[in-house]
């Protein structure tokens, strides 16, 4: 058994029951046992941070998305906090720095972007990704307490930011997009180029983060334009995924509806929750919502023939 299995008392196996909001509750906060960590993550902290102590583990979320989060102290270094995505793979490590080990431009995005806002210097955040590349976290605090916190890549664009009370101030010249140029800061290039391209005459309503058949994908909702609204899913990569529209039930496919029927009998489609995924290769998906007088709703992706890519129980 490994040594740093000492330091937090026994809670259970929750990593052999499943990672769902009936366990974790969406409570960020919930403690987990080192004993119950799996293979990969304890090799890779006996492997890299020997001499530390496991002080807490638990879910948290950093731009929409969940990891395990491990805070390892008193080791020959400075406390450092890693970040495991939920398939156990290593995400990041972070660690706080001061105000003044800031890129040069991120402070400039900061002055550009948030005039209105201060640095709060006590929460200032270096994450180091698996590949070596850098980015920031840092709170942003206003009179009015609307603060920030946004992550920075090293070059100054804005990964992601949360805003923890509603504010559409933070620039004297707002108008009703001043919501989506934040967001879409977070896009590269060549996304943004896709969209102009593929999709022009829409306009970016929100970015963020969303889970899809337990797979992570940026999220970009498109409003106002030309045709229905429409949500385009790229990897956390920035690879186009898919794109995504609301339909009726009766544009399902014959053979979803059969198997619905056939696997499903006790459920009905909500007819409010069906949507049509378009893959870059032409081929298509749906995802259907289904309830049942019990409550226990799936929320199902069929492939056009029928069959089930993924399905998750709410």
């Amino acid at each position: 058994m490994k040594k740093f299995f000492n330091y937090l008392p026994l809670l259970g196996l929750l990593f052999l029951t499943g990672c769902d909001d009936s366990i974790f509750g969406g409570d960020d906060d919930v403690n987990i046992n080192p004993a119950d960590l799996a293979a990969p993550i304890i090799n890779f902290i006996d492997d890299n941070f020997s001499g530390y102590n496991i002080e807490s583990i638990h879910l948290e979320d950093v731009c929409d998305i969940q990891y395990y989060e491990i805070e390892l102290e008193d080791g020959p270094g400075p406390d450092v906090e890693l970040y495991f995505n939920l398939d156990e793979t290593f995400a990041f490590m972070a660690t706080d720095i001061p105000q003044s080990a800031l890129p040069q431009a991120v402070l400039d995005a900061i002055a550009q972007h948030f005039p209105a806002y201060t640095i709060d210097s006590d929460d200032v955040e270096e994450f180091e990704l698996a590949d070596g590349s850098l980015q920031y976290e840092v709170e942003l605090d206003k009179d009015d307490d609307s603060d920030l916190e946004v992550v920075f890549y090293a070059d100054g664009t804005i990964f992601c930011q949360d805003q923890s009370s509603d504010d559409d101030d933070d620039d004297d010249d707002s108008n009703s997009n001043d919501d989506d140029d934040s967001n879409s800061a977070s896009l590269t290039d060549a996304m943004k180029d896709f969209i102009q391209s593929n999709y022009p005459g829409y306009k970016i309503e929100d970015v963020e983060t969303e889970d899809i058949c337990d797979v992570n994908y940026i999220e970009v909702e498109l409003e106002d334009g030309p045709g229905p609204d429409i949500e385009l899913y790229f990897t956390m990569d920035k690879d186009f995924a898919f794109a995504v529209t609301e339909v009726s039930t009766s544009a399902l496919p014959q053979a979803v509806l059969d198997a619905i029927a056939k696997d499903y009998a006790g459920y009905e489609i909500d007819d409010d929750k069906v949507q049509q995924f378009e893959l870059p290769d032409g081929s298509l998906r749906f995802e259907v919502e289904l309830e049942k007088d019990s409550g226990s709703d799936l929320e199902i992706v069929f492939n056009a023939d029928g069959s089930v890519f993924c399905k998750d129980d709410d």
